[in-house]
């Protein structure tokens, strides 16, 4: 038996995790998944690539944040793959009818670094009255 060199996924580009009192569920805007094509052994940068390419993403890759939520009985926070071992860790994470869950994939805009306001704020003046 043979291991595929590539595996097939899906990813939603427009939704949002949304927190219940049981679990997390992603609520997707447009309802459309987009298969993504990746190897079997990605590497973080290699995967963020693939998934990039198959959203036609035009950002940086530190941008692109990709996550899940594994089926559990409890209660599970979302995963967000940041990592080599994330990524295999999805890879190998697939249930009994080998289906891997939906990757939930947001852009994030980071505009600048620092304060709002580089100017320094005013300076609030003390008014003191003399007898």
């Amino acid at each position: 038996m043979s291991i595929a060199e590539f595996i097939l996924v899906s990813g939603d580009f427009m939704g949002e995790w949304v927190e219940t009192s049981k679990c997390w569920k992603c609520r997707s805007f447009n309802k459309v998944t987009i298969p993504i094509l990746v190897r079997r052994n990605n590497l973080y940068d290699e995967f963020v690539a693939s998934v990039m390419q198959s959203g036609d993403l035009d950002c940086a890759p530190s941008d692109v944040v990709i996550s899940y939520v594994m089926h559990s009985r409890e209660k599970v926070n979302p995963t967000i793959i940041n990592s080599d071992v994330r990524v295999l860790t999805y890879i190998m994470d697939a249930d009994a009818d080998r289906f891997r869950p939906i990757l939930r994939i947001n852009v994030v805009e980071r505009s600048f670094e620092g304060p709002l306001n580089s100017s320094a704020p005013p300076s609030r003046r003390r008014q003191s009255t003399m007898i």
